[in-house]
């Protein structure tokens, strides 16, 4: 019986539990009782054929729920008489005390402390973040043991959900699985902060809106918009269950993507503004390498470059596919996802063709991703981390820029991507961080010819060197009437100042107390950001140092 623990019991976490690796099993002991043992299911519910095809429920198969804990609960009382954790199998054996009555309870959490530590949930948000539990029945321990096997089945029959969809928690916790097993194999001492999944029948794709308290509230009735990731804290990754339009527990990849984006804001950096995205557009640096690195990433915790997403169309089960290996990118450039992703998974996997010729596996890439990707003091775009993926890699850069060529990017050899030759259709988008000195006076374009706030061309960069510890002022001036030019200062990614005054045609952003040292000046037209977007807005933008 899949149950959902009350709030007040969802927060009973218990520490170290497994006392050892994932997936270790407690071992039994004759004078610790009588061995209860068995093995933990769920319903795992692939795609049919074809890359239209939603999931083809007719396919299902018991998999192992690994790595989650797993208790022996007294049958009267409901007081926990032993703790351990799922196999990689999905197998358990405790010791209980004999002739007892008991059910075996396996809670959607795998938790660890020390060192490697981690702490994986899946809640229910419309529930005050109640956790998932699958309870089996009350039986007698009896006076030599027990084998005890739980299974949570998908609850689909006939056409449509008809029972408990019990597989679904155990589903989105078996997506974090191996996505943090991955990670493992490059730092085996990881400690991840503490994430949570959060997934209801109830959560359906109609988008809140208004301030903080608003959305809150909104999201806790099951208005989440979309699959997407939360910084929170703590982190959260909220996941559509609404049957009758989307659902994504049984969408492994769609699961590992917004895990990957855990790992960026988490155990890296990420400097995206979000928004919307797709693999046919022009867009934000930082944007286009966020998503591209999150489908790519979940390509490599699968092994398998075909992203899946399922969805519910006029009643029927659909779905798409994006190869990302894919290396005919429709829009290649560094300001597209597509690119981004098929040079990424180009990077780590081990089947070379086209134009790839290369196979670092993850661990080059996760060293990248948590030393120079974190400290750059440039924007989180693809640029950083190909320049220090090269440097770290001198035997593949050859391969390594020929990838990059193959997406119409130029070799790269620092962080602000000073060679790139790829304007993506406009002159004005290079240089992409323009060098800037005190007291220069240099035109900025702001633009809104690709749509949306965070396109190509919307914000514009330039960097300013500053020599010894002062304050910096900006000044954004004559641009045309009604015009309204916001600033922002960046200092490794941290935003050091923020102007977004609403005088006419002119803005001035001064920071005090800053560090000598590489900052990043973003520079856009207020309404390019909006929907009602002015165009082609341009200012003379100049900058100070005291």
């Amino acid at each position: 019986m899949l149950r959902i623990l009350t709030a007040a019991l969802a927060i009973i976490l218990i520490g170290g539990c497994g006392g050892g690796e994932s997936g270790s099993n407690v071992a039994a002991k004759p004078s610790d009782g009588v061995p209860v043992s068995g093995r933990v299911t769920f319903d795992r519910v692939p795609f049919g054929s074809g890359n239209d095809a939603g999931l083809d429920f007719a396919l299902a198969t018991p998999a192992p729920v690994r790595g989650a804990t797993l208790e022996i609960v007294a049958g009267a009382g409901g007081s926990i008489l032993a703790t351990g954790v799922t196999s990689t199998d999905g197998n358990y054996i405790l010791n209980v005390q004999p002739n007892t009555d008991v059910f075996v309870r396996v809670r959607a959490e795998m938790l660890r402390t020390g060192t490697p530590a981690w702490n994986f949930t899946v809640r229910d948000n419309t529930r005050s973040d109640a956790l998932y539990v699958l309870d089996g029945s009350v039986f007698n321990t009896g006076a030599a043991g027990v084998t005890r096997n739980l299974h949570a089945a998908s609850g689909w029959s006939g056409g449509a959900y008809s029972a408990p969809r019990s597989a679904a928690p155990f589903s989105v916790l078996d997506a974090v699985y191996q996505a943090f097993q991955l990670v493992l194999t490059a730092s085996p001492g990881q400690v991840f902060p503490e994430l949570r999944m959060m997934w209801t029948p109830n959560n359906r794709p109609v988008a809140p809106a208004g301030n903080a308290s608003t959305v809150a509230a909104q999201r806790a009735v099951g208005n989440i918009g979309t699959t997407f990731y939360d910084a929170g804290p703590p982190s959260r990754i909220y996941v559509l269950g609404d049957a009758t339009i989307d659902t994504d527990e049984f969408d492994q990849h769609v699961l590992a993507h917004e895990w990957g984006h855990y790992y960026q804001d988490r155990l890296s950096r990420d400097d995206s503004v979000g928004g919307a995205h797709n693999v046919n557009v022009r867009l934000d640096y930082r944007v286009a390498f966020s998503e591209g690195w999150g489908s790519a990433f979940s390509g490599m915790a699968k092994g398998d470059p075909l992203y899946r997403d399922s969805f519910t169309m006029s009643g029927a089960l659909r779905g798409f596919t994006i190869n990302v290996e894919n290396n005919a990118t429709l829009i290649p450039g560094a300001f597209n996802e597509g690119a981004v992703q098929s040079v990424l998974y180009d990077l780590f996997d081990p089947a070379n063709d086209g134009a790839d010729a290369v196979s670092l596996g993850f661990a080059p890439i996760h060293a990248v991703m948590t030393t120079r990707m974190r400290n750059t003091t440039s924007l989180t775009t693809i640029y950083p981390f190909l320049s220090a993926l090269r440097a770290g890699n001198a035997a593949q850069a050859s391969a390594i820029d020929a990838l990059a060529a193959g997406q119409q990017m130029a070799s790269v050899t620092d962080d602000f991507g000073v060679n790139e030759f790829n304007n993506g259709g406009d002159a004005r988008n290079l240089p992409i961080f323009r060098s800037v000195a005190a007291g220069e006076i240099v035109a900025v374009c702001s633009v809104a010819a690709n749509g949306a706030y965070n396109r190509l061309g919307n914000r514009k960069f330039l960097r300013f060197d500053l020599a010894t510890a002062g304050s910096i002022t900006v000044r954004a001036s004559n641009g045309p009437a009604g015009s309204d030019p916001d600033l922002a200062l960046y200092s490794a990614g941290q935003q050091r100042g923020l102007a977004e005054g609403t005088a006419a045609s002119a803005e001035t952003l001064a920071v005090s107390g800053l560090a000598a040292g590489t900052y990043v000046i973003e520079v856009y037209e207020f309404s390019n950001l909006g929907s009602a977007p002015r165009g082609d807005t341009c200012f003379d933008l100049q900058v100070s140092a005291s």
